[in-house]
């Protein structure tokens, strides 16, 4: 049998008549294996390069092959119902499945990670993976920028908006987070009362003796005896006794294990409760102050329509800005209301566990482990224990039924590397944090979607200069806005948000005072996609306009306006062998910036460009 007439070899079962082939780009892969068992899919992994068109084709070794595909996503938690795979039927008359198009999707649908996919022929299920690998840089220079990252900011690489099956080589027994409990929870919310509702109704109790004083004599025992014979006893001779009564007592093991469980996922649903109410906060704020920047650039460009002489050029510039926030407000806006919903739903599973806990059936009953393990729970108990143990598997990261948080995209994550790198370089030149400890100054700046626009981390050297690293804080349009909102950067050119900008101070006699900046602009692309000797790239005409940007000194500085602060414009690049590490065009400097094994490419000369520019 040839390779061309060789079925999917199926790990624990029968070869499949047909094949699978995945084209990536232009490259094809053919699918080699398949497994029954998905604790054995890693063995049938097969490569896929990250942002390539990918496509799936079946060729069919016998007639009438018709075969169903479940191809594996991300799950996005700003959406209510966000399809977690890709379904596609293959056939004899349809063998071609369009799994990703760059023409068609706006964003990419997977992060650098292992994934599952599932082949449903004739009624059975094979499984297989996928992963994702990077583009620009090796699967091991992504491994150094994750350490890099996470050596600053823990958890920074991971994106708590996208989720993904705890398979995926991404995951982490600290990246659970708040919402996939809950969604855990409301799903087996039924099923825990039904459970509860069973020990009530079936609950493991015994007869134990209570006494009581009454009028009339009934049942004595000795302690009744002992009792009358007391001070007590004998104030109230022949008019109380006191009576022993045999009562049902549903304070047993069982049930005191029980109420542990029930009181540990009261408890976790209360922290997340809390937890969510803290995201909410904290959104509404940034949602307000969105609000309020957006009415401001509103009127600022009906005030400019009203100017004679403003050219269309300008407006155009402004209305580009306007629409940028508004979808991003539009963005936090909807993030907002997914959080309110989910605290909703979160609190009132809260309530109704607090409300069945403190009924007079579980009131009774102690939160107490038993000093020796139970050998066997009936029914209704063993569920609880399975819930509890799930809960447990969740909160450790561990169980088939987990998604963790993906990673952050490549381009991202190569950004956050740039950023981390020139706070390392900063740090070798003997500059100092001015204040707080690194990991306290960008804690401030780190939500869930990572890294903040506006990201400040400021150095000091002696009374020499001041710096601060910037992340990806816009530049305003006008400056008048620039003063108003206490960022002295403004441009009239289009690109106003460079990725990281270096702001250098210098000490005067009472005060430091503003010198000049260096823009890095991060690009995660080949040189060639970024730079032409025949013309102006997009990159280019970017680099190009942050040469313009202008500081304003105040309305009552005597130094004046910095008409032309910026220094250097650098772009950072994963690397290219033909071209020199540095180099200098009209538009400014091109730096190759990379991890190897035990140094970063591209470190030594960011730091000769920074330090020519801070210490002349």
């Amino acid at each position: 049998m040839t390779e061309h007439t060789k079925g999917i070899e199926v790990i624990g079962g029968d070869s499949l008549p047909f094949y699978l082939v995945v084209w990536v780009g232009n490259r094809k892969k053919r699918v080699q294996r398949l497994a029954l068992d998905r604790r054995n899919m890693f063995n049938t992994i097969i490569e896929i390069t990250e942002f390539l068109n990918v496509r799936l084709e079946l060729v069919p070794l016998q007639e009438g092959v018709v075969v169903d595909v479940r191809w594996e996503t991300l799950d996005k938690l700003d959406e209510e119902k966000s399809e977690t795979h890709l379904e596609f039927r293959l056939t004899m008359e349809q063998p071609v499945a369009e799994v990703y198009s760059r023409d068609n999707e706006k964003e990419y649908p997977w992060c650098c990670g292992v994934y599952s996919y599932e082949v449903v022929y004739e009624g059975k299920v094979y499984y297989g993976a996928f992963e994702i690998i990077p583009k620009n840089v090796s699967k091991t220079q992504l491994q150094r920028i994750h350490e890099v990252i996470n050596q600053h900011v823990s958890d920074l690489t991971l994106d708590f908006l996208r989720y993904k099956r705890s398979e995926g080589i991404q995951s982490d027994k600290n990246s659970h987070r708040v919402w996939d409990f809950l969604s855990w929870y409301q799903n087996k919310e039924s099923m825990l009362f039904s459970a509860i509702e069973w020990i009530e109704r079936m609950s493991d109790s015994s007869l134990v003796a209570k006494h009581r004083v009454e009028k009339q004599p009934r049942r004595l025992s000795g302690r009744s005896f002992r009792w009358a014979c007391s001070p007590r006893g004998m104030l109230t001779q022949s008019s109380r006794y006191l009576n022993r009564r045999m009562v049902l007592n549903l304070d047993s093991e069982p049930n005191r294990l029980m109420k542990f469980y029930l009181n540990q996922l009261l408890r976790k649903l209360g922290a997340y409760v809390s937890s969510l109410r803290h995201a909410i906060s904290e959104l509404e704020v940034r949602v307000a102050e969105s609000e309020t920047d957006i009415q401001q650039l509103k009127a600022e460009l009906e005030r400019r329509k009203t100017i004679r002489g403003i050219a269309e050029e300008d407006l155009e510039g402004v209305h580009k800005v306007l629409s940028a926030k508004q979808y991003h407000h539009k963005s936090l806006s909807k993030r907002l209301q997914m959080r309110r919903n989910n605290e909703a739903r979160a609190r009132n599973s809260f309530q109704r566990l607090y409300a069945k806990l403190q009924t007079p059936f579980w009131s009774q009953i102690q939160e107490k482990l038993p000093k020796h393990p139970l050998s066997r729970l009936e029914q209704g108990y063993r569920t609880v224990y399975r819930i509890w143990k799930e809960a447990q598997a969740l909160n450790e990261g561990v169980g088939s039924h987990v998604r963790v948080p993906a990673a952050k995209p490549t381009p991202v994550l190569y950004e956050y590397y740039v950023f981390f790198t020139v706070i390392d370089v900063l740090m070798k030149m003997d500059c100092m944090l001015e204040s707080e400890s690194l990991s306290e100054q960008l804690e401030r700046s780190f939500s869930e979607e990572g890294l903040l626009d506006g990201t400040k981390v400021t150095f000091v050297k002696e009374r020499k200069y001041r710096v601060s690293v910037v992340y990806n804080e816009p530049i305003e349009i006008s400056r008048n806005r620039a003063l108003e909102k206490g960022g002295y950067f403004y441009s009239y050119r289009e690109s106003r948000k460079p990725d990281i900008r270096i702001d250098c101070y210098r000490w005067t006699e009472t005060m430091w005072r503003y010198d000049s900046s260096v823009v890095i602009e991060v690009k995660y692309r080949p040189f060639s996609w970024i730079y032409s000797e025949h013309g102006s790239t997009n990159t280019m005409q970017q680099m190009l306009d942050y040469r313009l940007i202008m500081y304003a000194n105040g309305e009552n500085s005597h130094y004046g306006d910095n008409p032309n602060p910026i220094r250097y414009v650098i772009c950072v690049y994963p690397g290219d062998n033909k071209r020199k590490r540095l180099e200098f065009q009209d538009c400014g400097h091109f730096l190759q910036l990379y991890p190897e094994e035990d140094n970063i490419v591209g470190q030594t000369e960011l730091m000769e460009l920074l330090c020519s520019w801070l210490e002349n």
